[in-house]
This record gives structure tokens, sequence and C-alpha cells, in this order.
């Protein structure tokens, strides 16, 4: 069966969020902004056809972290992501550590990987949005992670078809990129663990599970995973000496304004 990714022409055709023409009179566009809004809240909503360890990564979950890498091998795909959560835990974690440079504009950049992997591909294709919402085949160039800039993870979403799962991801990479898959099921590898612990020493293994727990009964922004961090390392009696700190990287960048 030949999956109706293949014949998606517009962004209109793939069941996401999508624009709504700055030519409408500013009452229909309010009008039909709202209805699209409204429909989109509604799709995230839905159940997503994920196994239960690997839900939490999938459905827009990781909104706002950046891209790793992009790469396709046989009937398996695998997008990489440092998750937007696990550099805002860093960069606190850093600043508890006397870490911040005299610099003020500056990221820990990671990156803390999330794999997000497709398996038994049958169809798969890049595209970037063009003018009236064509979309055109684009390459995901490869490259070296070096920072936040690289892009950026907006949306994902799925639909269902014969049985099988199209998994389509939003991307900021300059223009908006459209990765559309056709696969059998999805799941999801965890490394963040494993490259905190590369950036500070085995003993944030322990904080880093503290707050993750803690953000799964409460919205986390910057000043309560501070707090967060603060109240696990007196649980643990950690002290800033007990992180090993050789390979904490920052990231500088130019100020907006």
């Amino acid at each position: 069966m030949i999956s109706w990714l293949k014949g998606a022409k517009r962004v209109h055709d793939l069941g996401g969020s999508h624009p709504i023409s700055s030519k409408l009179p500013d009452e229909e566009w309010d009008r039909k902004e709202t209805v699209n809004m409204d429909r989109w809240t509604r799709k995230l909503r839905e159940p997503i056809p994920v196994a239960e360890p690997h839900r939490s990564f999938f459905g827009t979950r990781m909104h706002d972290s950046w891209l790793v890498g992009s790469k396709r091998a046989g009937s398996e795909y695998v997008l990489t992501l440092s998750c937007f959560f696990a550099s805002i835990f860093a960069e606190n974690l850093g600043s508890i550590l006397g870490l911040r440079p005299d610099q003020i504009n500056w990221n820990f950049t990671g990156p803390f990987r999330v794999n997000l992997c497709c398996h038994g591909v049958t169809y798969q294709r890049t595209a970037s949005e063009e003018t009236g919402g064509w979309l055109k085949y684009f390459r995901i160039p490869p490259h070296e992670y070096k920072s936040y800039n690289d892009g950026a993870f907006l949306y994902d979403w799925f639909e269902q078809q014969d049985d099988r799962i199209q998994w389509i991801v939003e991307l900021n990479l300059g223009p908006t990129v459209y990765v559309l898959t056709d696969c059998s099921s999805v799941s999801a590898t965890d490394l963040r663990e494993v490259d905190l612990v590369t950036a500070f020493g085995p003993n944030v293994s322990e904080v880093w599970k503290d707050v993750l727990n803690a953000s799964k009964t409460v919205d986390l922004h910057y000043v309560l995973v501070r707090k967060e961090i603060q109240k696990s390392m007196a649980a643990h009696s950690l002290t800033p000496q007990d992180f090993d700190t050789t390979n904490f990287r920052y990231s500088f960048r130019e100020p907006k304004f």
C-alpha cells in the first residue's frame, strides 16, 4: 500500500497546524485561526500510537529541543535531539556550582540526547515549506552538533493508515522543514543521564532523577528547577565539590539587541 504521505503536496495535507493566509480581512483571519488552533489542540490531546515507556518523548513533548542529527539506515530512522528541559537543568546546576563565565550571553549546550526512532520504515521524505504552503524536497545536511543554533524541534504528531503509523515532525532549520515517515512503530532512547554524567560526574544522577520526577507532577520553570536541584543536593548531602565539571561546555552567542 502506497503511503498517503507520498501524495501530500501542501502543509495543509499533513493534518497539523497550518498557516492562515495573511491576505484575509482581520475578522476572517481571526475566525479561521481560532478554528485552526482548536483543531490542533484537540489533535495534540488525542491518544498517540506509542508504547507507554516512550510516550513522554512524543506528541510535541520535545518542543524547543535542538537538532543533533538525522539518520536513515535501511528500514530504521533516528532523529536525535538535545533535550530542552535537560539544558534548563544543566544551566541551573552550572550556575549553582559557580560555573557562569564572565560573558552574559551563554548557554550550556550539551548535547543531552534523546533518540527518537522509527522502525519498519517503508516511506520517508523531508520537505521544506514554500510560499503558499507548498512542500518542496529538502535534504537535512549532516553536521556536527555545536549549539542550539543548529535548528529546533517544533512539533510532532501522528496519523494512521492500514495498521501503520505516519509520524510527522516539524523542524525550524531556517525554513520550516517537515520529516514525513511511514513506519510500523516508534520508540525513544533516553541518553540524557549519560550525557549529564559526562558533564557533571556520577553524583549528578540522583539529582537529575529527583528533578525529573518532580517535573512529572508540576510544570518546572527555571526558578523551580533551581529550587528542586538545591532540594535534591541537600537530601543527598552533596556540595559543589562533589561534582566533576571537567567536561562542562559553554556556547556563547551574540545578543539579539
